[in-house]
């Protein structure tokens, strides 16, 4: 093989072993981010809400525009229903 050849391959393989060194930490990276940010990971349970913060937090803001006013939100078995809409 002329040593061209040779000196072509080598700098390719360099080339290439640089490219996967750089790829797998930004794949770490990148997965560790998206597992991080996956709702599952960061799901916090209780037993009971705080009722003085929840009526803190649901002030009603009588300036807001709102579609349906006569709607009441219920909360059983972790899920949300919507009473009045039927």
């Amino acid at each position: 093989m002329p040593s061209a050849t040779i000196h072509t391959q080598k700098t390719l393989i360099q080339f290439l072993y640089k490219i996967v060194n750089m790829i797998a930490p930004l794949s770490a990276l990148l997965f560790a981010s998206v597992a991080l940010s996956s709702p599952i990971l960061n799901e916090r349970k209780v037993d009971a809400l705080n009722e003085e913060a929840t009526r803190e937090a649901h002030v009603r803001d009588d300036t807001a525009t709102r579609a349906f006013s006569a709607i009441d939100i219920k909360v059983s078995n972790h899920a949300l229903y919507l009473q009045g809409i039927n």
